[in-house]
């Protein structure tokens, strides 16, 4: 059925006059790069434009995120160290006042960082714990392991606590 279409198509071309044809010719050669340009390349550029804005926003930001991050070292810089409490008195502060939490031993190791050691804990309250010191206290930790102890509901643990990124 196609073939008989185009057949009629050809026939129907060459009934034309020889202006008419270069016409039609010239229209296609015109028409056919204009709808590849509309249909393909200008929604390329539509979406280039797009993340270049995105771009500079995203570089704004960064900007603005460096800024903060140099008032906020300033200041720390500016906080009295007399003021601040050191880290272990923060930890001590929030295991006293979780009186479930008993058997949890607290030791200083070098450069101020925390060790809290401790061969059976509640795990329950230990892990409520551990999400409240972390915001409390403002640290972080470089050793973290625990295991399950002897009784199901009980663990070992050993964390280091050192100060968070950017304190001193």
């Amino acid at each position: 059925m196609v073939p008989s279409q185009l057949q009629g198509l050809a026939h129907w071309f060459q009934s034309l006059k020889q202006r008419e044809r270069r016409l039609i010719g010239f229209t296609l050669c015109v028409l056919v790069p204009a709808v590849l340009l509309l249909a393909w390349v200008e929604p390329m550029l539509a979406s280039r434009r797009v993340l270049h804005e995105r771009l500079d926003r995203l570089e704004r930001e960064r900007g603005r995120m460096q800024a903060l991050a140099q008032e906020w070292r300033s200041l720390d810089q500016q906080l009295p160290q007399a003021n601040r409490q050191d880290l272990e008195s923060r930890i001590l502060a929030s295991l006293k006042a979780r009186a479930d939490l008993d058997g949890v031993s607290v030791k200083v190791l070098d450069q101020g960082s925390v060790l809290l050691e401790a061969a059976a804990v509640p795990r329950m309250p230990f892990m409520a714990w551990l999400v409240e010191v972390r915001r409390e206290t403002q640290t972080q930790w470089s050793e973290f392991r625990i295991e399950r102890a002897a009784q199901s509901d009980r663990l070992k643990i050993r964390i280091r606590f050192v100060e968070a990124a950017g304190r001193t």
